[in-house]
């Protein structure tokens, strides 16, 4: 359409639309009116009458419609991404906060400091975190269980009027009670980490070696009678037992 159609019917079309290519080919095509406007049209020539009639429409008309869409789907686009990264930054937090209390949680139990643990809004974690004090708790209790049979078995060992040792796989001591120490005549700092042997009189030395080597090697027990030597020179015989006891999950 152009302004003053009317009078432009039966002259010269003032559009003198102009286009590269076919002209005649059917179809719409994209060229420039007169003005330099940029259009799409279409010409057909009559018969009857030897008249061409040309339809132009500005390109702009027909391209509005898809670049204002097109607009539209890249800022939705655009919001879209934005929104998701903002969710996923809310619940990343909801999820990272809880563990990262978790996990202080943990290390406060390790110390025996934990006796409660802060909510979380993710149930895995909280149920978690339920499951750990639980444990906790647990393992404490045993602790003390353990100490306490510990610190029995430890007077009962120290009240004994036997002399009563463990040794290691060398020979070392590991373990005296006070009755033993009187009968070497040394207290028990200088008993611990000491080996047998160094108490045994040197005329029962080989019995010493094979009080030792014995339970070792075969797992049977030995009793043997043998001179203890005292820093003052004397020495005072004992009937001397060993028994070879294996730790669990250790060779004997």
């Amino acid at each position: 359409q152009h302004p003053g159609h009317a009078e432009a019917v039966g002259r010269r079309s003032a559009l003198a639309v102009t286009a590269g290519g076919d002209m005649e080919a059917p179809g719409w095509h994209q060229g420039s009116d007169a003005t330099g406007r940029a259009v799409y049209f279409a010409n057909a020539r009559t018969g009857a009458a030897g008249w061409t009639v040309v339809v132009a429409v500005p390109t702009a008309v027909v391209e509005y419609p898809f670049w204002r869409s097109l607009g539209a789907v890249v800022m939705g686009g655009v919001v879209f991404l934005l929104l998701s990264g903002l969710a996923a930054t809310i619940l990343g937090r909801r999820i990272t906060r809880p563990l990262q209390a978790l996990s202080a949680s943990a290390y406060a139990l390790c110390s025996g400091r934990m006796t409660t643990h802060p909510p979380s809004p993710v149930k895995e974690i909280h149920s978690m975190a339920d499951a750990l004090l639980t444990a906790g708790f647990q393992r404490a209790e045993g602790e003390r269980t353990l100490r306490d049979r510990e610190e029995r078995l430890s007077a009962i060992i120290d009240r004994s009027i036997a002399g009563i040792a463990q040794l290691d796989r060398e020979g070392g001591f590991t373990l005296a009670n006070d009755r033993l120490c009187d009968m070497v005549g040394r207290p028990r700092e200088q008993v611990l980490g000491s080996r047998l042997e160094q108490f045994i009189h040197p005329d029962d030395a080989a019995d010493g070696r094979r009080l030792l080597a014995d339970p070792l090697v075969h797992g049977h027990n030995q009793t043997r009678e043998v001179r203890l030597r005292r820093p003052d020179g004397t020495s005072v015989w004992a009937s001397v037992s060993v028994s070879s006891i294996r730790e669990t999950g250790r060779p004997p």
